[in-house]
């Protein structure tokens, strides 16, 4: 895929979670389409341009909800880092095998976003809720990335 076509879907699943995911929320959660296609482009680009779609994800999605700006920028950007250093020593013969990284992604970008409310919920209530939201955006990135491997995957 393209690295511009690439553009064109983020742009496309940031309208989608801010606007019409709100009617498929399970359990008043949504997924976290965004994370899913950062970890998408993380997996199949090289070069600086994971760390580019990390960028525009996270500022999409810091401009796009009610979390502080720029905590989502974070996130990406290190999960970004972290997942093109794992990625060099890991072999993917499945799909399956990219369900634990989002999983973990996903996981981690609620640990960062319970750093920043650690006041406002409880840690037991904060882990339910954070293993449902990464369930649930788990699932949506598997959905995600059967999607985008129907087109042709260029990592140039």
């Amino acid at each position: 895929m393209k690295k511009p076509g690439l553009i064109l879907i983020i742009l496309l699943l940031a309208f989608l979670q801010a606007n019409i995911l709100d009617s498929f929320r399970l359990f008043s959660f949504k997924p976290d389409l965004l994370l899913g296609v950062s970890v998408f482009a993380v997996l199949n680009t090289c070069g600086y341009w994971p760390f580019i779609f990390a960028l525009l994800c996270g500022l999409l999605k810091d401009s796009l909800s009610y979390a502080a700006f720029g905590l989502n920028i974070f996130s990406f950007c290190l999960i970004s880092v972290t997942v093109t250093i794992l990625n060099k020593g890991m072999y993917f013969d499945s799909q399956s095998n990219y369900i634990p990284i989002v999983f973990a992604c996903a996981l981690f970008n609620s640990l960062v976003n319970y750093a920043y409310l650690f006041r406002q919920l409880s840690l037991p209530a904060f882990l339910s809720v954070s293993f449902v939201s990464a369930v649930y955006t788990t699932i949506a990135a598997v959905l995600i990335f059967k999607f985008l491997r129907g087109f042709s995957v260029n990592p140039s």
